[in-house]
This record gives structure tokens, C-alpha cells and sequence, in this order.
């Protein structure tokens, strides 16, 4: 996983940039006076959920 850090120069454009980041998935794991910690939901790779599908599909009958 990748890190990348956002600088604000205050609360407001804090909370102005988790506000922009909660449509992407983004939710909010902890938050203080001076910092906001976010977290993207990860529902894994479809393709490959896909392919387990098909072979439990397959492994039933």
C-alpha cells in the first residue's frame, strides 16, 4: 500500500480535503486537533473474486 501525505495549512482546508476524499472510499480512522487519519476501503481484486466464483459454482455440482 502507498502512502502519500496532504499538507493543510488549517483546520478548515483539513477538513475541506477529507470532505473531497470521503466520495473515493476514504473513511475517517482517527482524528485530533492537528491531523487526520483516513483509511481507503479495499474490497479486493474482482477478477480474481471472479474466478473463485466460477469454482465454487463448478465445485457444487
Amino acid at each position: 500500500m502507498s502512502l502519500f501525505i496532504l499538507k493543510a495549512d488549517d483546520s478548515k482546508d483539513m477538513e475541506r480535503i477529507s470532505e473531497e476524499l470521503s466520495p473515493y472510499k476514504f473513511n475517517i480512522i482517527e482524528e485530533q486537533d492537528n491531523f487526520i487519519l483516513m483509511k481507503r476501503k479495499k474490497y479486493g481484486n474482482p477478477l480474481i473474486h471472479a474466478v473463485f466464483l466460477i469454482i465454487g459454482l463448478f465445485s457444487c455440482q
